[in-house]
C-alpha cells in the first residue's frame, strides 16, 4: 500500500468516526451528565439544563413521538398484509 492509499484510508476512517460521533454525541454525553446531576442531588428538570441539551431533548422525543405516531398508522395496514398473506 502506497503512502498515498494510506493517507486516504486514514482520512476516510477519521472521518466516518467524527461524523458518528456528532450523530450520537447526545447519547453518549448526556447519560452520565444527567447520572451526575442526580448524585450530586440536584434536580435533573429539563429547565434546569443549559438551552444546547434542552433542544436535543427536546427534539429527540418529538422524533420519537413522530415515529410511535407513524407506527400506529402503519399497524392496521401491516395487518391487513398479514391476513392477504395467509
Amino acid at each position: 500500500m502506497t503512502l498515498h492509499q494510506q493517507w486516504v484510508a486514514f482520512l476516510t476512517i477519521v472521518t466516518k468516526e467524527v461524523r458518528r460521533f456528532l450523530r450520537i454525541w447526545p447519547q453518549t454525553l448526556l447519560p452520565p451528565a444527567i447520572q451526575q446531576m442526580e448524585a450530586e442531588g440536584t434536580p435533573a428538570q429539563l429547565q434546569d439544563l443549559p438551552p444546547e441539551v434542552q433542544s436535543v431533548i427536546t427534539n429527540g422525543v418529538q422524533r420519537i413521538q413522530q415515529l410511535e405516531q407513524q407506527l400506529r398508522e402503519s399497524e392496521p395496514e401491516r395487518q391487513k398484509l398479514q391476513l392477504e398473506q395467509r
